[in-house]
């Protein structure tokens, strides 16, 4: 619904208003905010909207978004637009120094035609203030205080001039409001004069009409401001108020709305009225926007709102007389209500009236908080002046009353005395309570007195029900309990039969469905749908359901179908709160009352909308971590969600504007779930932390009946995934793994084989070293057995056996994996060195650098460097003659480690070194691990063997 107003476009979904003004953002941004007429443009699904500076704004009612603003010239400071109609693609303005032309296709103003009338003066009222498009493309301009003129919208030439005189035999001036198209035709105009009726031919041939017979000619003669049609009416507003006819203007009745908002006071103020497609009405007046059903209520609220000179406050009791008047006991005053007059009289303003009910002789006894009276007359007499055996309990304050036969009325007392049995005939009177025989009473607080099908009272109390048989002759108490509990159900204040089952108002559980005999056999309460488990009154109002008044709304129960409709203070209810003692059926009519009035209910009004709303996704936002977007599109059926999205909030609404505020909503997507989400009234979604995919949302709506749309509006989504959930990420992520796990593959491969080339090496020093040295131990074994001087020979074989054991050693401590650093590596070549230089003579030296003793060597590399180290200082024994010898590891000025050996012996010459010192071979393994082997020695300096990391 789109609604225009002095501070801008509103557009209303059924639930809250979108604004649309000259500061809003972008897409809402409109020229000026003066707004003086609406246009819809099916064909391009646009709004256009009239701003009085002769501006144009093109809304795109899809979307929700400003698409084109067009500016016009102005002849002067006092040329204003003030009405608008489309004919095709040409928008007509009605101005007020005559008619402007836009072509929507061109894009472009075009001359319009010249006004017939001379325009006399100054004269503003000269504004064609109304222009209308008939049925045959005629365009009708109507001319304030001149006339009207009618031009064929093809060619822009004026066929027909109507002047004022024509319309209304006088030379007065005339104002034109409003006008619609009863039928091809046919126009019915409002002016300032009233209605006129103008009836055409295609030659244009005028009958006018200004005359109307009853009860419209009242209306026909005042300014009539607004009219529509709606469901075969016309709706016409004026001076007085808000009226509707027949389309053929026979008949005329004035609508008045008196409920809680208070409408009648806004009827005399309309500037616009218009139907939506459900034929409903619309009210823009001073006050605001007001919305009309056109379809009859069966419901009639009573309040100080509607009706303020009545003083209505607190309801305690509703007695229907005859002529269509209602007693309306309050809680410090009587009223009398009048339906023929509509207006409230007051009867008492001193105490509290809470019950009544008509004697045999038909008189009216009304029950105070100081007492009972006779109403007559418009007046409250004692009771006592008119029956003298009530006196004992004529101070009572009583709650329900039951005629037995045809001279016993049994009445019920709140006063903790029981009920009285009064004998008309006899004029006698008994009472009935927890002291009397035979029938002895339980409680003598009663609620509620009832006689059943078969003529049994049943006495209903704070403290359970007692059923007394048709003869008084004996009394059965009911212990009727909770069936989930166990506990006995006690605060019972009515009871209706139906089929012989008997349905007990319960205030705390609900609604207890009982037999004769007191078995439950069910309980219903605010878990199967009943408005409030507070119930009060409860009536059967016809074969197939039960009425239900509560502390918080009313209830119908369709016995059928096992379900409740629920109805509140919006569907027309005075208000959701009714009175434990306010309830009456009476002419097939319901009357309740409780806090803040009263409502006259009709049963046979209550007709089940059986139409869902319709249901369009209206705005959906994204949030990101940068910026959060909103769009709108009435027909999107896909959604693109980007990868940044944090939060999705998709919103939809169901117009049913009846009842906007119990709409209910479900949804499901598709793929995630198998049953529908229940979401109450709250009309958007959030969906944060999807996986990316194609997702397919559907939703649903419900009236206030559970009336659920015939098929649901689906939305497709697509979250597109971030750069590491793509496909092409994934299959990058394969290759990686695939490339690090062949990388770990030929590493192992690597290791294995450098483990395969230490084995093997090992093998070969084995096989060399240990080779010869057996092979010379057999030979010295040899020699020892043969000749007598042995003992050189056995000396022999032990330093051979010696050597072969360290090099056994030196070998398994390569294969020992948590001795591979160079702590470990120096403490090896200390044990071997140490026994050998003392025995020499030699001092021997060794420095580990702090930083790097942890440092972790590889098996070839820890095996390696021992043999370097062995084969350098074994030279050093053998060939140096030094008095030192020093093994120094640290990082060199590189920062690579730096392995030296050094001695101070007579050193050599290195470019004539000779070769069999074993150079060749340290070398050879220095290179094997990645080491550079550099020699420094001179005759007389010593000798420097270093090794370091390439």
């Amino acid at each position: 619904m789109w609604i225009a107003t002095q501070d801008g476009l509103n557009l209303f979904d059924g639930k809250a208003f979108s604004k649309y003004t000259e500061n809003a953002e972008k897409t809402r941004k409109l020229y000026g905010t003066d707004i003086r007429w609406l246009i819809t443009d099916t064909s391009r699904h646009w709004v256009w909207v009239l701003n009085p500076e002769i501006v144009l704004n093109a809304v795109d009612y899809e979307t929700g978004k400003v698409v084109k603003t067009i500016r016009g010239l102005r002849a002067d400071n006092d040329d204003w637009a003030v009405s608008m109609t489309l004919y095709r693609d040409q928008l007509w303005l009605g101005c007020t120094n005559g008619i402007k032309i836009y072509d929507i296709v061109r894009q472009a103003w075009i001359n319009g035609p010249s006004s017939p009338f001379k325009k006399n003066g100054d004269d503003d009222l000269y504004a064609v203030r109304t222009i209308f498009t008939d049925r045959s493309g005629r365009i009708w301009a109507f001319f304030n205080h001149y006339g009207i003129a009618v031009i064929d919208g093809k060619t822009k030439n004026i066929i027909k001039v109507i002047t004022n005189a024509q319309l209304t035999g006088e030379t007065g001036p005339l104002i034109f409001k409003t006008v619609i198209e009863l039928k091809p035709g046919e126009l019915l105009l409002g002016t300032s004069s009233g209605l006129i009726a103008l009836s055409y031919n295609n030659s244009l041939k005028l009958v006018i009409r200004h005359r109307f017979a009853g009860p419209l000619m009242t209306l026909a003669r005042e300014q009539t401001t607004a009219m529509t049609k709606a469901a075969g009416h016309i709706y016409l507003a004026g001076n007085s108020g808000l009226y509707k006819t027949d389309e053929g203007l026979s008949t005329c009745v004035k609508i008045k709305e008196s409920n809680s908002n208070g409408e009648e006071s806004w009827l005399n103020e309309i500037n616009h009225l218009c139907t939506d497609s459900d034929g409903n009405l619309w009210i823009g007046c001073k006050r605001g926007l007001a919305y009309l059903s056109t379809t009859s209520s069966a419901f009639r609220g009573f309040n100080n709102t509607g009706y303020a000179h009545a003083g209505l406050t607190h309801t305690y009791n509703l007695y229907p007389l005859p002529f269509g008047k209602i007693l309306v006991g309050q809680e410090k005053s009587l009223l009398l209500y009048d339906s023929t007059t509509d207006r409230f009289s007051k009867i008492d303003q001193k105490r509290s009236f809470n019950f009544a009910f008509t004697d045999f002789n038909k008189r009216v006894i009304v029950s105070g908080d100081d007492g009972l009276y006779v109403f007559t007359a418009g007046k409250l007499i004692p009771v006592n002046a008119y029956y003298p055996e009530l006196k004992p309990v004529s101070g009572n304050y009583i709650n329900s009353a039951i005629r037995i036969g045809d001279s016993l009325e049994v009445i019920g007392s709140d006063n903790d005395r029981g009920f009285f049995c009064w004998n008309f005939k006899r004029r006698t009177l008994r009472i009935v309570n927890n002291n009397s025989s035979p029938i002895r009473l339980r409680s003598n607080i009663v609620k509620k007195i009832f006689q059943d099908s078969s003529g049994r009272l049943w006495v209903l109390s704070d403290f359970g029900i007692d059923v007394i048989e048709k003869d008084f002759s004996k009394v059965s108490y009911l212990n009727i309990k909770n069936p989930v509990s166990g506990n006995p159900l006690r605060l019972y204040f009515d009871i209706c039969e139906v089929n012989g089952r008997f349905w007990l108002a319960n205030y705390s559980l609900g609604i207890v469905e009982i037999d004769a005999a007191g078995k439950v056999f069910q309980v219903l309460n605010s878990a199967n749908g009943l408005c409030n488990d507070g119930v009060y009154k409860i009536f059967r109002v016809d074969r197939d359901n039960l009425m239900v008044t509560s502390n918080n709304g009313l209830s119908v129960y369709n016995l059928s179908t096992s379900s409740f409709t629920n109805y509140y203070e919006e569907d027309g209810l005075h208000s959701s709160a009714f009175d434990e003692n306010c309830g009456i059926e009476s002419g097939g009519k319901i009357y309740a009352g409780g806090l803040n009035g009263f409502t006259i209910i009709d049963p046979k009004m209550l007709i089940i909308d059986r139409h869902p709303p319709k249901l369009y996704f209206t705005d959906i936002r994204i949030d990101s971590k940068l910026a959060s977007t909103v769009s709108r599109n009435l027909n999107i059926s896909e959604l693109l969600v980007p990868d940044d999205a944090l939060q999705t909030t998709i919103s939809f609404t169901g117009l049913h504007y009846n009842n906007s505020k119990r709409v209910q909503y479900r949804y499901k997507i598709e793929e995630l779930n198998d049953d529908w989400i229940d979401l109450g009234t709250r009309n958007f979604i959030n969906i944060i932390g999807i996986n990316p995919g194609r997702y397919h949302l559907s939703v649903e709506s419900s009236n206030e009946n559970g009336i659920w749309t015939t098929a649901p509006i689906r939305l497709s989504m697509i979250f597109v995934p971030k750069w590491y959930q793509t496909l092409w990420f994934e299959v990058l992520m394969i290759l990686s793994l695939c490339s690090v796990l062949y990388s770990i593959y030929r590493y192992r491969i690597e290791q294995v084989k450098i483990q395969h080339r230490i084995r093997r090496d090992i093998a070969n020093d084995l096989h060399d070293d240990l080779g010869s040295s057996l092979n010379s131990i057999k030979i010295f074994t040899h020699l020892a057995i043969e000749k007598k001087q042995n003992q050189s020979y056995l000396n022999e074989i032990e330093t051979l056996i010696t050597g072969m054991t360290a090099g056994l050693r030196d070998m398994l401590w390569v294969l020992e994996d948590s001795q591979d650093n160079i702590d470990v590596l120096m403490e090896r070549i200390k044990n071997f060195v140490l026994p050998l230089a003392h025995a020499n003579g030699i001092k021997f030296e060794t420095y580990v650098d702090p930083g790097i003793k942890n440092q972790h060597l590889s098996k070839i590399e820890k095996r390696n460097l021992l043999l370097i180290a062995k084969e350098a200082i074994n030279n050093c024994f053998k060939y140096s003659k030094c008095s030192n010898i020093s093994v120094v590891i640290k990082p060199d000025h590189h920062n690579r480690l730096s392995f030296a050996i050094t001695d101070d012996g007579i050193g050599f010459q290195v470019s004539s070194k000779p070769t069999g010192y074993g150079l060749g071979n340290m070398q050879h393994r220095a290179e094997q691990i990645g080491f550079q082997f550099l020699l420094a020695s001179a005759p007389g300096k010593g000798t420097c063997i270093t090794i370091a990391r390439a």
